[in-house]
This record gives structure tokens, C-alpha cells and sequence, in this order.
């Protein structure tokens, strides 16, 4: 599991977002440099989208990105947000 630091780029895309056991990632936020702006994409569900992992493949490779705004259900069914993770994905 990644919470900080060096990701491979298809582990960022395969995998869910995970935290602990029994909790589901419902929505969270990720932003990455993408030329010479900086892109924030709004995630309903557990994983990063696609089209995000293209962009960041082709503009954002050994650049920070960062998943904020992690909200997820816990096992009462209440509604936590977590601490962001700062990941930088490579090859």
C-alpha cells in the first residue's frame, strides 16, 4: 500500500484506493501538474480514473501528484475524511 512517495504508474491505476479494513473510499480528489497548469479532478468511487492515469502518463511522470478530500465510509456507515497522500509516480 502507498500512502506517500514513489508509485509505479500502473500500480496507481490498477489498484483502489484502500484504508482500513472494513472502510470503503467513496470520493476523493486528485490533482497533478499537467503543462503548465495544475489539474484537480473530483473522484465519486475508490479509483483513479483512466483518462487520469493517461494524463499523468504523458504529463505529470516523476512529478508529485496528491489525493485529497478522501472521504470514506467507516463501519458504522459514517462518513470520515482521511489525511491526503502526496505519490509520484514512475516508470
Amino acid at each position: 500500500t502507498y500512502y506517500e512517495g514513489e508509485i509505479p504508474l500502473l500500480k496507481l491505476g490498477d489498484e483502489k484506493l484502500e484504508v482500513d479494513e472494513g472502510w470503503i473510499v467513496i470520493s476523493f480528489s486528485v490533482s497533478y501538474p499537467s503543462g503548465n497548469q495544475n489539474k484537480i479532478i473530483n473522484v465519486k468511487g475508490n479509483r483513479i480514473p483512466e483518462f487520469v492515469i493517461r494524463e499523468i502518463f504523458s504529463n505529470s511522470m516523476g512529478e508529485m501528484i496528491f489525493i485529497t478530500n478522501i472521504a470514506a465510509l467507516n463501519e458504522a456507515d459514517e462518513i470520515v475524511y482521511l489525511t491526503p497522500m502526496s505519490l509520484i509516480p514512475m516508470k
